[in-house]
């Protein structure tokens, strides 16, 4: 099986590459040589895919990957490229694609969509740093590109938030390394909260898989199986780390009073009430029906807590990315617990 890996050498293309070359495949990556070193005895061929595509003319594979395409225009001149010399296109996308996300649970691949218009894409900076607000119009649009030419040889994966070893954002390793201290723990909002997430090695290998198998369609790719909640989370740091420190449970419209950020301060919290209204209890997240029906599968979330947490050790790796400092952590605690004390003497 021949490969070209576009990217590959980050963190889901890496591992990526990695289950490729241990099935056998013959691996080409390109890219703009930023990590060479990851994969010294793989064949790299260095260039933008914005400006350098010509340099891959003659050659032919099984498949492409794509893991890192963003703005239309470039995924389409991919497209086009590989159109002929390419015999299945795989491209990862991702569930902020959905216009009910995250304010609804249970979104089917089906479901609405974010978009731009032409005159909206032509208006768009994307050199601005607030163009991160329209990543999943973005990335919806290069969904529609691989589709438009190439609809009966492509697989769109859509994936949840990706952890694991090499993740450069730090969201889901904070808690892998939060999880360790033997300190009282900030725990945001509801107990059973549902969370989603999946290992990257998971979705890696199977997206090889369905690329082997030439699997077409448009998937949702988030786990765990089942329900997993913050709690859950939090339980099974503590035990792995045999950690005897309390969880303390803040409510959100006390750290959206403060100003806490979901999402960068506070991974994997997205708030479903607001300071104003406190009324709207719900879960969110996709439905993954149709990649387990395919073969997604997962490993147990203990494992990907560990072996994120051992990758940050081995690493020296300083979280910097996303986190709550533990100066403002313990201040908000300070607060939040005296709040409670004031309100037991009213």
């Amino acid at each position: 099986m021949k490969l070209l890996m576009i990217g590959g050498t980050r963190f889901l293309g890496r591992w990526i590459v990695e289950e490729a070359l241990a099935r056998g495949w013959e691996v080409t990556l390109f890219n703009r040589g930023n990590h060479a070193d990851v994969f010294p005895n793989v064949r790299t061929i260095m260039g933008d895919r914005e400006e350098d595509l010509m340099k891959l003319e003659g050659e032919n594979w099984d498949a492409v990957i794509d893991t890192c395409g963003f703005h239309p225009h470039t995924v389409r001149k991919s497209v086009k490229a590989f159109k002929a010399n390419a015999s299945f296109y795989a491209f990862v996308s991702t569930i902020s694609v959905y216009a009910k996300f995250p304010q609804e649970d249970d979104i089917k691949e089906e479901d609405e969509v974010l978009s731009l218009t032409e005159e909206e894409l032509a208006q768009l900076n994307l050199d601005n740093q607030n163009v991160g607000q329209y990543y999943g119009h973005l990335k919806y649009l290069c969904e529609q590109e691989v589709l438009r030419e190439i609809p009966d040889k492509s697989l769109i994966v859509r994936p949840g938030l990706i952890v694991g070893p090499y993740d450069p954002t730090d969201r889901f390793t904070y808690w892998a390394t939060r999880l360790h201290e033997d300190r009282e723990i900030l725990a945001p909002g509801r107990q059973n909260k549902k969370i989603q997430f999946i290992d990257v090695r998971d979705l890696a290998a199977w997206i090889v898989k369905m690329t082997e198998g030439r699997i077409t369609g448009v998937y949702n790719a988030t786990g765990p199986k089942d329900l997993y909640t913050m709690q859950n989370l939090i339980n099974d740091g503590k035990e792995i780390f045999q950690n005897k420190a309390k969880a303390t449970w803040v409510s959100e419209t006390f750290l959206l009073k403060e100003n806490v950020q979901p999402w960068i301060e506070l991974p994997l919290w997205i708030p479903e009430t607001t300071p104003e209204n406190e009324t709207n209890i719900q879960d969110n997240g996709v439905n993954i029906d149709r990649a387990l029906n395919q073969g997604l599968s997962f490993r147990a979330p203990k494992e990907t807590i560990k072996d994120t947490y051992d990758w940050v050790v081995q690493t020296d790796r300083k979280l910097e990315r996303a986190g709550l400092k533990q100066d403002k952590e313990k201040a908000l605690l300070e607060k939040w617990n005296s709040s409670l004390n004031t309100s037991s003497l009213v």
